[in-house]
């Protein structure tokens, strides 16, 4: 299992740490499936906000996914190019 293929989460109350999304396989990134049942390719950066959803930059793919608190992986922005992820990125930061 390779750990670019993978995301994990961290339960900052118990210190446990859990497979968000990922097989471990380097494929192209599948959309509207659930994230654990998911394939995933170089993952580069993974945030989340406060309503339970996870995100993260598919760097292959120029775009940033989203896994909803009930675990499903959507594209959430992007596939044109870096710039539109980049504004994503600073938007998510700011």
């Amino acid at each position: 299992m390779n750990s670019q293929q993978t995301i994990r989460r961290i339960d900052l109350t118990s210190g446990m740490v859990t497979r968000a999304a990922g097989t471990g396989n380097q494929l192209q990134i599948q959309t509207g499936v659930p994230a654990l049942q998911a394939d995933l390719r170089n993952v580069i950066a993974a945030w989340a906000d406060g309503a339970g959803n996870l995100f993260f930059t598919d760097f292959n793919g120029h775009r940033v996914c989203k896994i909803d608190a009930a675990g499903l992986l959507t594209r959430a922005h992007g596939a044109r190019g870096w710039v539109e992820v980049a504004q994503v990125l600073f938007l998510a930061v700011e």
